[in-house]
């Protein structure tokens, strides 16, 4: 009984942390149904919210223990949407959904259609197209951890809204059911055959034939809460949805001089790229930030953002195409 009153104060702890926290960002209610019970929020910083203005849009999915704030600031997003003129919406998850504020990649209530936390997403993401002047061509979904588990489950249920999605230690659609076999998937992992990866997405669309976003991960070598080896089911996952093979066509030791980085490509068979996989040695689970006033640094270190001199974020910007 302590221990179950010491586990909510401290979540009780944390919210309230998070509620103070929101002041930097702007929270934004929907018109539309908000089934999952998400709270939502839009960097205001700077932000130039003119509906003649017609930008693009990234989703940022926090990861647990997180708030929207906490990854707006670690991330820095934000300091890239002001440079580069696109939106950012957070959504943030809440303590009576989940006590660990992780969104809930794992249950096939809030990761089926018009269902549940993604379809509070979704919804959330047509009423700033309505009240905003939105790119529709260009709205892009990133998430962290459980976050990754959520942009991916978006990504395969509303291919059409996405055009490209980033994951950052996360897992296949499909592969955990409930908390238990989530707990198993971050531990081990669990292996199946691209084509078993890619049937637990296409089913969501009864077999027809889709154009699936763009795909790029990130995962650290020494991540010892998600397996790296998600991310590989990943690649299997999403290749096979391009009809594409589990070879990558490009391999970059070194990346852009950083010897910790590893960049592979997997391109469909038109040379596409379809999947980029950032690959980061001595790494655990968190995101790679570069603090600093350069033209490619930025982010801040925090519980699970690390120094790696590579600016990860920018680097997935570029990837979506909204870098200059």
């Amino acid at each position: 009984m302590m221990q179950k009153f010491v586990a909510c104060f401290l979540c009780s702890f944390f919210y309230f942390s998070f509620l103070i926290a929101q002041s930097n960002l702007l929270e934004i209610q929907s018109t539309k149904p908000n089934p999952g019970n998400l709270g939502f929020y839009l960097q205001s910083n700077k932000a130039d919210f003119s509906v003649s203005n017609k930008k693009p849009l990234v989703v940022v999915l926090h990861g647990c223990s997180q708030s929207a704030e906490s990854i707006a600031l670690q991330s820095g997003w934000d300091k890239l949407a002001d440079a580069n003129n696109f939106y950012v919406l957070y959504p943030q998850q809440k303590l009576l959904n989940n006590p660990n504020f992780c969104f809930n990649w794992f249950n096939s209530n809030d990761i089926s259609k018009e269902q549940g936390e993604a379809y509070s997403i979704k919804n959330m993401i047509l009423h700033l197209s309505d009240s905003l002047n939105i790119d529709k061509e260009k709205i892009y979904v990133y998430g962290l951890s459980a976050g990754a588990g959520m942009a991916v489950a978006l990504m395969a249920l509303y291919p059409e809204i996405f055009k490209a999605g980033a994951s950052i230690a996360g897992a296949p659609f499909g592969s955990a059911n409930d908390f238990i076999e989530a707990l198993k998937v971050m531990i081990d992992g669990i292996e199946k055959t691209p084509d078993e990866w890619a049937k637990l997405v296409r089913d969501e669309h009864n077999q027809q034939q889709i154009n699936y976003p763009k795909l790029v991960l990130l995962h650290g070598s020494k991540d010892m809460i998600v397996n790296i080896s998600n991310s590989y089911e990943l690649i299997k996952q999403w290749t096979a949805l391009h009809h594409a093979d589990t070879v990558y066509d490009r391999n970059i030791e070194k990346f852009d001089g950083n010897s910790n980085v590893q960049k592979l490509v997997y391109q469909n068979q038109n040379k596409q790229n379809i999947v980029t996989f950032y690959k980061i040695n001595h790494l655990g689970h968190s995101i790679s930030v570069d603090p600093g006033k350069g033209p490619k640094q930025g982010g801040e270190t925090g519980l699970f953002a690390t120094d790696m001199d590579f600016f990860s974020t920018w680097y997935i910007a570029k990837e979506f195409g909204l870098v200059r």
